[in-house]
């Protein structure tokens, strides 16, 4: 079991009421924990859980998909800020920085490849490739 949280969920005395009140746990859907509200001088009221991380995040990158706003946003790691996408020239940045990344990727690939041929080179650039597919349809 792994628990995040801030504020009162790191503590505790919260965790314990959280694992003990099965009653308020429910399962993690962005479109209604967004409406519970959100108690930072007591207990919450219910606690989700996902079966991974991994799960939590592509839930809350699917749901912020679907919020109306004029503009993109995405977390920089290396300043651990959220930038806001205004115009082409944060976007150009943005790939110039991912074509140094994959850049990075591209050449390790290639130094594992060479002392471990089993390293399976297609299907990781089948991965690349199917992550760099843009959805229209969307839009």
């Amino acid at each position: 079991l792994r628990v995040y949280g801030a504020g009162l969920l790191s503590s505790v005395a919260e965790l314990k009421h959280a694992v003990a009140a099965s009653d308020k746990i429910k399962r993690f859907d962005p479109e209604v924990t967004v409406h519970e509200e959100c108690i930072i001088t007591a207990f919450q009221n219910h606690y989700y859980y996902t079966d991974s991380f991994q799960e939590a995040t592509e839930k809350m990158r699917a749901f912020a998909n679907t919020i109306q706003r004029p503009f993109g946003v995405r977390y920089n790691p290396y300043t651990q800020s959220v930038e806001v996408l205004t115009n082409a020239q944060k976007i150009a940045a943005i790939v110039s920085e991912l074509r140094g990344d994959l850049c990075i990727v591209s050449n390790a690939l290639r130094k594992i490849h060479e002392h471990d041929e089993t390293v399976d080179v297609e299907s990781i650039e089948k991965m690349l490739q199917s992550g760099l597919q843009l959805n229209h349809d969307e839009e």
